[in-house]
């Protein structure tokens, strides 16, 4: 019998050493944390997140470059040109961003983006069916639907500042473990 139990103890030992080694493995960022995750994950996110925020101002950009007409001012039909040709850049951009895993803190950080490319899908749809609108009966029941797309491309704008306050936040505890500098 005495055997049998100093045999459970030279397993055990062996085991426990085992288990405390497995708990305390390297997880790949040195064990580096943010209020967000690890440092490594969080990182690796943000990096993701950098060229997806970078593309939906491309598309921004190119729409207020190219939907300026020769009065100097956005139209309905300079617009809905802008929109629907940048539509399929903005819709490859949303694939990217719904195949993107966020960190379990940054998950409503994601959402928001995700919001706010689909904010922008919607008054590019109201806009381009605006101007069939117009095109077929007339400005005054067009206006409505330039009127929607206003208000959606507003909130999309007010949501834009939300989402890069809170990037630099990220941006700022990343900074604060080391190693991590601000991406944008």
């Amino acid at each position: 019998m005495r055997r049998n139990e100093s045999m459970r103890g030279v397993l055990f030992v062996p085991m426990l050493i085992a288990l405390v080694v497995v708990g305390c493995g390297d997880d790949g960022d040195d064990g580096k944390r943010t209020p967000y995750g690890s440092a490594e994950e969080v990182w690796d996110y943000r990096r993701q997140i950098d060229a997806i925020v970078d593309e939906v101002n491309a598309v921004q950009d190119e729409v207020e470059r190219t939907a300026v007409g020769s009065a100097g001012r956005a139209t309905g039909e300079n617009l809905a040109a802008a929109y629907s040709r940048l539509k399929p850049r903005m819709l490859a951009v949303l694939e990217e961003v719904e195949e993107i895993e966020p960190p379990k803190a940054l998950v409503d950080l994601h959402g928001d983006i995700r919001e706010l490319i689909l904010l922008r899908l919607g008054a590019y749809d109201q806009v381009i069916e605006g101007w069939r609108v117009e095109q077929e009966n007339s400005f005054v029941e067009a206006e409505p639907l330039y009127d929607e797309a206003e208000d959606k491309l507003e909130e999309a704008s007010l949501l834009a500042v939300a989402i890069n306050g809170e990037l630099e936040q990220v941006d700022v505890a990343l900074a604060e473990v080391g190693g991590y500098g601000p991406v944008a």
